[in-house]
């Protein structure tokens, strides 16, 4: 953080100014909006009026969201001013961030309850929900920041998901998600930062996959969400399991048992992704076994895979048909999108 390097007294009037600004920037605009929504031909809309002439109308109205654009930016200013003015340290940031974060979901919370337009209200909790990511990178680290962020692009992900309107923010989230996907492939490429299954890491990336997959059922989201969370699953088994005492025999037990648990669950949920997830398992495992197991695993366990592989093929050889053939007439939904469905239809 740059340091002005200024004495305690100019230090009071420069975080007056600071606070003024806030004042004005932010505040005029939310105001303004809070009249114009009482007395709409008396108070217009607030406008930048950057260039109205020769832009589109579209570009037009993006740059003249003032209030949007001064509630999101004018507190991070307002921060990062302050933080500078008084040389505060890492942790005192953080703490100054998170008081920023409580202010600002109480004004949502206070909007919300005014006829003020909803999107300003929830613009103020968008800007609750970015400051509190960065008061918790500053007060957190290691397993507890990325489980902290984690949770936080997960509530928002499910808040978000609940309104149509929330076009854009979606898709920040979908890049938020994306980020957080390359945070995991690195966290496991490190390897079990303990005792495998015994360190908060392992159960930290599960439930950052977990979540992953949850929150995005439906499609187009799962057939992106639904692969690469089921990725992560079988490199973190192959992490974890096989960081184990003879533990590329756990890693194929556990492949073959969640291949076993998918093909269960595709008879009610999901049947194609779900069917389609077993069997390449499946698929998966039997290269593992040739490739990996034949070379590494003692006599006497490969013998029991090998036997195992095959009772496998032949239970779902025998039961696959009964997996598919009842359910030809339906897509891949979910018993909830069935029943929205019928309801639709009644």
């Amino acid at each position: 953080m740059v340091s002005f390097g200024i004495r305690e007294p100019e230090r009071w009037a420069a975080q007056s100014g600071v606070f003024v600004t806030l004042l004005v920037a932010w505040g005029a605009p939310v105001l303004r909006a809070l009249l114009h929504q009482r007395a709409p031909h008396r108070w217009p809309p607030a406008r930048f009026g950057l260039a109205d002439s020769i832009i589109p109308a579209g570009l037009q109205r993006a740059l003249n969201s003032d209030v949007y654009l001064t509630t999101l930016i004018s507190p991070f200013l307002a921060l990062g001013f302050t933080v500078s003015f008084w040389e505060l340290s890492q942790t005192r940031s953080g703490w100054l961030a998170l008081a920023f974060t409580l202010a600002f979901a109480g004004l949502a919370w206070g909007l919300g309850r005014t006829p003020v337009r909803p999107r300003v209200a929830w613009m103020h909790g968008w800007t609750a929900a970015l400051m509190l990511v960065l008061a918790s990178a500053l007060l957190l680290d290691g397993d507890w920041l990325y489980l902290a962020v984690v949770l936080e692009v997960a509530a928002w992900t499910a808040l978000a998901q609940r309104r149509a309107e929330f076009r854009l923010e979606r898709a920040a989230l979908h890049v938020a998600w994306g980020w957080l996907a390359l945070w995991l492939l690195a966290r496991l490429a490190a390897g079990p930062g303990g005792a495998p299954l015994r360190h908060a890491s392992a159960w930290v990336n599960l439930t950052a996959m977990g979540l992953a997959a949850i929150l995005h059922r439906r499609e187009p989201e799962r057939l992106v969400y639904w692969p690469v969370s089921y990725a992560f699953l079988l490199g973190w088994m192959w992490g974890e399991l096989g960081a184990l005492p003879y533990g590329q025999v756990w890693v194929s037990v556990a492949w073959g048992a969640t291949s076993l648990v998918l093909l269960g669950l595709s008879v009610r949920i999901y049947p194609r992704t779900l069917r389609i997830g077993g069997i390449g398992t499946l698929f998966l495992l039997a290269a593992k076994l040739l490739l990996v197991d034949l070379a590494t695993v003692p006599v006497i366990w490969r013998a029991l895979l090998f036997a195992g592989m095959g009772v496998l093929f032949l239970l779902v050889s025998y039961f696959y048909p009964s997996l598919i053939l009842p359910r030809t007439e339906e897509k891949d939904r979910s018993p909830w999108e069935r029943a929205a469905r019928d309801d639709v239809q009644k």
